[in-house]
């Protein structure tokens, strides 16, 4: 959405968690209108893969933003404060909503939003805490930059069962079949085939571009089902940037939401992508 933005410095709130370190770590932050907080399902050990999970709470009336925000609006970045032997990969995001004033298209959140990322420790790698560097843009009836920091300590669990569970069910699964796309007329074609596209009991259906720059967001696209293949024609955008692969997340009422990527020949649209 379009909105006045607001410049300069906020009051942050933080809560630390005691017996971690010298000071205590920061594992929930206020800024504004989002609270952020940190989770780690489980003690990580050398040689294996942890996941933590940052979870935005929102203000009624107030969202955050998706990868691709859309027409306007910036995405939540993360950056990592890592000790040696430990890698972080890319973050896994929940299945967005739209959001539309007048002709602006945007893709974000509201309410909540969980956030997983994997973190891969080396066999001789000593878990211990580790600090993530959040920038977003939180939005409501002016926008507003935000920054803060979060620790999380890899040697205990921190945050209830039913919360991870709860957001799991919130992030797109990989689409199992296959993906590809092409240009008819100035239309882009995404073509899936599937098993699972035969249990669609209507056409509705919600796209969230992860590729930006290439279909119009205001533009519903034109959905056909046809025995396990699904046929969306999207029309292009005003100024349409050239793609290699085109990728997003696709909700289909009464299945599930799916993410695809999607090239020029017919392939399987699963990644290497990790899903926690």
């Amino acid at each position: 959405m379009v909105h006045p933005v607001r410049l300069g410095l906020v009051t942050v709130l933080a809560i630390s968690l005691a017996g971690i370190g010298n000071s205590g770590a920061k594992i929930a932050v206020r800024i504004d209108h989002v609270t952020l907080s940190s989770m780690v399902e489980k003690p990580a050990t050398p040689g294996s893969v942890t996941w933590v999970a940052i979870r935005q709470t929102i203000s009624p009336g107030w969202h955050t933003y998706w990868k691709n925000p859309g027409d306007s609006g910036l995405p939540t970045m993360i950056s990592w404060i890592l000790p040696t032997g430990m890698i972080a990969g890319a973050a896994i995001w929940p299945t967005p909503e739209r959001f539309t004033t007048d002709s602006i298209v945007n893709f974000g959140y509201r309410g909540a939003a969980t956030m997983f990322v994997p973190i891969t420790l080396s066999p001789k790698a000593v878990p211990g805490v580790i600090k993530a560097k959040i920038s977003l843009l939180e939005c409501g009836h002016i926008c507003i930059p935000e920054e803060a920091s979060l620790d999380f300590d890899l040697r205990r669990s921190f945050g209830q069962q039913k919360q991870f569970t709860e957001a799991r069910a919130n992030i797109p699964q990989m689409f199992p079949g296959s993906a590809r796309v092409s240009t008819n007329q100035g239309n882009v074609v995404l073509t899936l085939n599937g098993a699972v596209l035969k249990r669609a009991r209507s056409n509705e259906v919600q796209f969230y571009p992860a590729t930006p720059f290439v279909i119009d967001y205001g533009t519903k696209p034109a959905a056909r089902f046809t025995n396990g293949e699904l046929e969306l024609v999207f029309r292009p955008a005003s100024f349409p940037k050239a793609f290699r692969t085109f990728s997003g997340v696709i909700v289909i009422a009464g299945i599930g939401s799916y993410d695809i990527a999607a090239g020029k020949k017919a392939s399987s649209s699963v990644t290497s992508t990790t899903k926690p």
